[in-house]
């Protein structure tokens, strides 16, 4: 929907289709990334932990419990040892580098969710109406 034809926003988290590889993630690119500037953490779905070769050896065990909005809770595997890296738009004049530590967890909507850890760094504001994410 176009801004023109709204009558109303719903906040919430914003998706991006990473088709052109806006986002990559210790070196790889994830094919859903959601925004969500009111989560704390990095997360990072199990399989493509996985693909990124993050084996069980290379997570802490971890404290958090992952609560979402529709009320379910994820389990969380672990917290990575190390690093990640995190680019955004690697490449062009816009690009922003960041190394933070994630979380690995069972969900099943997204390969990665970026929360407030690696959103507020760059200066990361949501624009609901326009559907726009900038920094």
């Amino acid at each position: 929907m176009v801004p023109s034809e709204r009558t109303s926003i719903t906040i919430g988290v914003a998706i991006i289709d990473n088709i052109e590889s806006a986002n990559q993630v210790g070196g790889h690119t994830p094919k859903v990334v959601l925004l969500d500037t009111g989560a704390q953490p990095l997360i990072l779905r199990i399989q493509f932990a996985k693909k990124m070769c993050m084996l069980d050896s290379k997570l802490w065990k971890s404290m958090w419990q992952i609560c979402t909005a529709s009320g379910s809770i994820e389990e969380v595997f672990g917290e990575s040892s190390y690093f990640i890296a995190l680019n955004f738009n690697e490449g062009t004049n816009q690009e922003f580098f960041l190394q933070v530590r994630c979380l690995v967890t069972n969900a099943t909507n997204y390969n990665v969710f970026i929360g407030q850890e690696a959103l507020f760094p760059p200066g990361f504001t949501t624009n609901n109406w326009f559907e726009h994410a900038y920094y």
